[in-house]
């Protein structure tokens, strides 16, 4: 038989031992994973040195870090790099690696790990980096945490490139043993490690404990889909198959409805016609200005974006600090002008025919209406996405194509080179180049960032550049999320989709 205190003893024992069960069980509860499912693409190759497309970056920025990162002013900054600096001469640059980095596998990333992947992006036979990295004429690890990048002219763009895919970090250990076996499972030092990946379908990753900026990570577990037909995006993330999407700019009232969180987030995707001085009829000067002046960008803006894009006539949006203002007003819409221009060069209406070639889209029809307007029959030969990348920018087989454009990219030089350079992958009239533009892009490229002549030389390059190519650029638009309101902070960059901040609640 218990006494009063015997049994005052049990009670609390029990208390202490239910509040513990719960506290434990609450513990438990709290430490649950949190999980964020994300409808968008797989990359077409998991290894940055042999990546060959733009959106890639977001995607490969998941399991991989660059020796710098951009913020979302486009400006670079520390990343497995905590420092650098250049010569005088501007020949030199040294980086300063942060202590204690190691690669998913657990291997260490040091300064040689830097070297060999540098040295691997500059040589590998399908190297999709050796351009980029062009003006790199050696790599030396000068101690295991110094890296000194040795130049073979003045390039102060490379802070920026090294932001991008060539920068991207891969495994020295896996490239050295079998460097193909980065393109089905990456070995890098990103936010995260790959754990399973299916073809067409999915990729399944964890967090990954030695990232640099590990603190800043809040999702454990990140699954990355190919994304259904943008008509059942805001059903699967209502439902919960997916938390977070991007959306068309005609679907943001329906998200609204369902409850979701929608949010334009700045970017630098821009959408051109691309028009090809190497075919009839735009080999001659008066047809490629009738197709500017008879261009009507709000139309573009109006149908297709909702209102949402801004026009530019430049592959940079006009919020942008790359954006040259020297360029902004000419060719304003002038069909009449148009008109008499391929009259001249002797087309009067309805006398020239072309073919427009793109991914199917209202861009194609809309393009097709407006070459009406000014006198020229257009027939559309819509492509598959992997067929129109083919013809258009890998082979330039197309007279005019639409419904392509640009993400952007991290040095506004790449920007520049792969929009009007010699073998820039979204320049239609490849190999041509002006020399006044690629003088121009000499320049910028000698040009310290923070010097008070560097946006000069860059709006002078933007300039020679959009004055001597064709090419059409229409408008500048920004990435429309939608996610459930289980997801906040996302941050903002106009390049890369990052996770750094990024929380989920638990449902």
């Amino acid at each position: 038989m218990f006494t009063r205190h015997a049994l005052a003893r049990v009670v609390a024992a029990a208390w202490f031992a239910a509040a513990a069960t719960a506290f434990t069980a609450s513990a438990v509860h709290a430490a649950e994973p949190t999980t964020l499912k994300w409808a968008y693409n797989l990359p077409t190759r998991w290894d940055p040195v042999t990546s060959v497309t733009g959106y890639d970056i977001h995607l490969l920025s998941l399991t991989y870090s660059g020796l710098t990162r951009l913020n979302e002013q486009g400006e670079a900054k520390p990343a497995l790099a905590e420092s650098w600096a250049y010569n005088d001469a501007g020949t030199e640059v040294v980086f300063k690696l942060r202590p204690g980095l190691k690669f998913s596998d657990d291997t260490p990333l040091d300064a040689e790990a830097v070297r060999a992947h540098l040295q691997r992006a500059r040589t590998q036979k399908n190297s999709s980096a050796k351009e980029v990295l062009e003006s790199v004429a050696d790599v030396v690890a000068v101690d295991p945490l110094t890296v000194r990048i040795v130049l073979n002219r003045p390039d102060y763009q490379l802070p920026l490139i090294l932001a991008g895919r060539p920068g991207l970090i891969t495994s020295a250990t896996v490239a050295a043993r079998d460097p193909a076996s980065l393109d089905k499972k990456p070995v890098g030092a990103g936010p995260f490690k790959l754990t399973e990946v299916v073809t067409e379908s999915h990729a399944y990753f964890v967090k990954d404990p030695n990232y640099w900026d590990a603190a800043n990570i809040h999702i454990d577990k990140f699954e990355l889909y190919v994304a259904l037909d943008k008509t059942s995006i805001i059903p699967a993330i209502r439902s919960g198959v997916y938390d977070f999407a991007e959306i068309n700019a005609n679907q943001v009232d329906e998200a609204k409805r369902a409850g979701l969180v929608v949010e334009a987030k700045p970017s630098q995707e821009a959408r051109a016609v691309f028009v090809n001085i190497n075919e009839k009829p735009f080999d001659d000067a008066r047809v490629v200005e009738a197709v500017r002046y008879g261009t009507n960008r709000q139309e573009y803006i109006d149908k297709i974006t909702f209102g949402y894009a801004k026009a530019t006539n430049q592959p940079f949006p006009p919020t942008d600090p790359t954006f040259s203002t020297d360029v902004n007003d000419l060719w304003p819409y002038d069909p009449d002008r148009a008109r008499k221009l391929l009259a001249d060069a002797g087309y009067p209406p309805g006398t020239l025919s072309v073919t427009i070639k793109g991914s199917a889209g209202t861009v194609l029809e809309i393009l097709q209406k407006q070459l009406k307007a000014i006198g020229i029959n257009a027939t559309i030969q819509a492509l598959p996405a992997g067929q129109s990348i083919t013809e258009i920018i890998v082979r330039k087989q197309a007279q005019i194509a639409a419904n392509i454009g640009t993400q952007g990219r991290e040095s506004p030089v790449l920007g520049l080179l792969s929009a009007y350079g010699v073998t820039g992958n979204i320049n239609l009239s490849a190999p041509f180049a002006s020399d006044a533009f690629l003088k121009a892009i000499d320049q910028v490229r000698k040009t310290p960032i923070d010097s008070k002549d560097y946006l000069p030389a860059l709006h002078l390059a933007v300039k020679e550049a959009v004055v001597s190519n064709p090419t059409n650029w229409l408008y500048s638009s920004p990435r429309i999320i939608a996610h459930s309101p289980r997801v906040t902070d996302v941050p903002s960059v106009p390049i890369t989709f990052r996770w750094e901040g990024a929380k989920v609640k638990q449902p």
